[in-house]
């Protein structure tokens, strides 16, 4: 997992480095995705990009190589501090929607003992929180960082932000400083993640948000249009069920259900080679995907425009 804090003013030139990075990793042996979470906001900088391999070995030769090196040389000129590098070994991507906090620190030398107990007391007293949803622990990577690294996983960023704002969580923070030198934090989230599962074989992380939206816009827009056509001219009729909160209640409830059973899996197995992080390595396959759902966007236009002349 790579963490980045990108200058002001250049964050085209380092989306184009990052793809470049990405591609470059998606060759060696034994990648399996990289998924990349951009700042909050437009004006934010802090970028975190996971690369997941099957196994240490392979990740421990991505990290070795030339390559890589001179990558990461390359793109140093668009970053404003040094990157922050962590190795997470042995932990699953969750299959929930959540907000994550990738918490890490450089433990002082003797003090390993009392960081694990101090850690394992966050993590515990955290797990009594509302919206808890998990957390993992890594232990430094011998040869590759020192650092150790803890997962939090809340249901909301609010839930989140409300336990590491908490009076309870500062005291321990405070108490935890005899033990590590530097303390680091960033939060990642993921939008519509319930919408895109796929088999256990071929998952490897929520899409893209811009491509969990197209995707998603592909999947509703016929289903707004058919129940404009059809649904809503049978609810005018029915006197109980003709106030427009009614039919909006009912129309969501419709459409969220078809979306969720019925279009979006279609959708998802449609679309795998594209949505999927792990396999959407090439531009050609980037290109292919995004204008396979633009297609769909203008036949659905067409069919409805003249649907409703």
């Amino acid at each position: 997992m790579l963490s980045v804090k990108v200058r002001p003013g250049l964050r085209e030139e380092y989306e184009q480095w990052q793809s470049r990075v990405i591609d470059a990793a998606s060759e060696f042996s034994g990648f399996e995705a990289a998924e990349v979470h951009p700042p909050a906001s437009a004006e934010g900088s802090d970028w975190v990009v996971a690369f997941r391999f099957s196994h240490p070995e392979a990740l421990m030769t991505w990290m070795g190589s030339e390559t890589r090196k001179s990558l990461l040389e390359e793109g140093d000129p668009l970053l404003q501090d040094h990157r922050i590098q962590d190795v997470l070994i042995g932990g699953a991507p969750t299959r929930r929607e959540n907000f994550t906090a990738v918490i890490g620190h450089d433990v002082r030398p003797g003090h390993e003992d009392g960081y694990r107990h101090w850690r394992n007391k966050v993590l515990k007293d955290a797990g009594d929180c509302p919206g808890y949803a998990g957390s993992e622990a890594f232990s430094p990577v011998r040869g590759v960082q020192e650092r150790w690294v803890m997962l939090v996983r809340f249901d909301s960023r609010l839930h989140l932000e409300k336990w590491m704002e908490s009076d309870a969580y500062a005291k321990q923070l405070d108490a935890g400083r005899q033990h590590f030198a530097t303390h680091d934090v960033r939060k990642v989230p993921s939008s519509f993640s319930g919408w895109f599962r796929f088999d256990e074989e071929t998952a490897s992380g929520a899409p893209p948000n811009w491509k969990q939206a197209f995707a998603i816009l592909l999947a509703l827009y016929p289903v707004v249009m058919i129940m404009a056509l059809f649904l809503v001219p049978v609810l005018n009729g029915i006197g109980a069920l003709s106030p427009l909160y009614i039919q909006g209640f009912i129309q969501s409830a419709l459409a969220v259900g078809a979306l969720t059973w019925i279009l979006m899996p279609v959708v998802n197995r449609g679309l795998t080679f594209w949505l999927i992080p792990g396999r959407s390595r090439t531009t050609t396959l980037q290109v292919a995907g995004t204008g396979i759902v633009v297609l769909g966007w203008i036949v659905f236009l067409v069919v409805f425009g003249l649907a409703t002349r």
